[in-house]
């Protein structure tokens, strides 16, 4: 069992946890070097799948503020708690970066000079633009998911005005 019953990781789980991370670190590493394009979007789709489950917290929350749902208070904390995970998320976009080369075609400045539908689409697909938009994305995802935390707690606190 990972968690003890007062909800503290034991040492013993902690260092099963530790090898876990361990091991995929160490298989990722070995598949950029052996297969850069396959290692990569593993990265990509693990990002995706993260990501939604973080995004998906906020949603709710945002569909129980305008709903005006007072009936949640008690399982808000679930998609608090999902939402916690989007700083995380972040982070590993940014780790997302350092494989555009292996993923995106249009990442290569060769590759854009033989095809004219990618010059056609270089003002959009562009790695700085990339990256700008991606940062971008989850500056607004972590600041919205922190206010609607915020609402959802002042609305469980009886704030009046918290929700009109």
């Amino acid at each position: 069992m990972i968690r003890e019953h007062h909800g503290v990781i034991t040492p013993r789980a902690r260092i099963g946890l530790a090898l876990v991370v361990a091991a995929g670190a160490l298989s990722f590493g070995v598949g950029i070097f052996v297969a850069p394009t396959r290692a990569w979007g593993g990265y990509l789709m693990a990002l995706a799948f993260f990501t939604s489950l973080a995004l998906a917290g906020p949603v709710f929350l945002a569909l129980l503020a305008l709903s005006g749902a007072r009936w949640s208070v008690a399982l808000q904390r679930i998609p608090e708690a999902m939402s916690a995970a989007l700083p995380a998320a972040a982070v590993l976009g940014l780790g997302l970066l350092l494989g555009t080369h292996s993923l995106y075609e249009w990442s290569h400045a060769g590759a854009v000079r033989l095809d004219p539908l990618l010059q056609h689409k270089s003002a959009w697909l562009d790695p700085t633009g990339f990256a700008v938009r991606l940062v971008v994305a989850f500056v607004t995802w972590i600041v919205c998911a922190r206010r609607l935390v915020t609402l959802g707690r002042r609305v469980e606190a009886g704030e009046p005005g918290a929700i009109e």
